[in-house]
């Protein structure tokens, strides 16, 4: 990480309403795999595929004891010979309802979920379970990708998290702090530089095997 991102991440985190509201939806996914103990499914879109989330949700689950936090990763096209751990396709979704958490990424800029995949998120909704988004933001800091089917998504989910792309944060930084935020209760009286101490090590670290 250079000193620019350092310098960013201080001015976005610090006091913003957005620190609050990562918070928040770390705490969601924390509260929802915590109580219901089901499983957290993650999901992407056909385009992206959230591996690099999924790695250090991985790790947060063995660091902090959680291990609801431990992600399947639901892929779209699984290709031949895929290890076991990544040879979920969206079969694994069928059937999934209360008790899982589904958590869905969309990335600012790529094609929007489609009409199909909304279709077996709602499924899986009506099944009875959580569902959170984290999207990539607009350009112009909004409130998520554009398009009618990005909107749907938010929609459907019971907790959403947006990327503010015009403070400069990037989709890959924002999961990494959601990560690192569901894996801790940073007491109160902690000091927000140690907190960024905590947060810088994390975005410096590469991600853990096999992923």
């Amino acid at each position: 990480m250079d000193a620019v991102r350092v310098a960013l991440l201080r001015e976005v985190l610090a006091g913003t309403e957005w620190l609050r509201d990562t918070r928040r939806f770390a705490g969601a996914l924390r509260g929802s795999v915590g109580a219901h103990g089901g499983g957290l499914l993650l999901l992407g879109t056909a385009e992206y595929e959230p591996w690099h989330l999924a790695a250090h949700l991985d790790e947060e689950a063995a660091r902090s004891g959680r291990p609801g936090l431990h992600p399947t990763l639901v892929r779209h096209r699984v290709p031949p010979g895929a290890p076991a751990h990544l040879a979920s396709g969206l079969d694994r979704l069928t059937g999934a309802g209360r008790g899982r958490t589904l958590l869905v990424v969309a990335p600012q800029g790529g094609p929007p979920p489609g009409e199909a995949l909304l279709e077996r998120v709602d499924d899986v909704r009506r099944g009875g379970a959580t569902v959170l988004a984290l999207d990539g933001g607009t350009p112009d800091g909004g409130a998520g990708a554009t398009g009618g089917d990005a909107r749907e998504l938010r929609t459907l989910a019971h907790e959403v998290l947006s990327a503010p792309a015009s403070a400069g944060l990037d989709l890959d930084t924002v999961q990494h702090l959601v990560s690192a935020a569901a894996g801790e209760d940073v007491p109160p009286g902690r000091r927000f530089r140690d907190r960024l101490s905590r947060l810088a090590a994390r975005l410096t670290a590469p991600p853990p095997e096999p992923w």
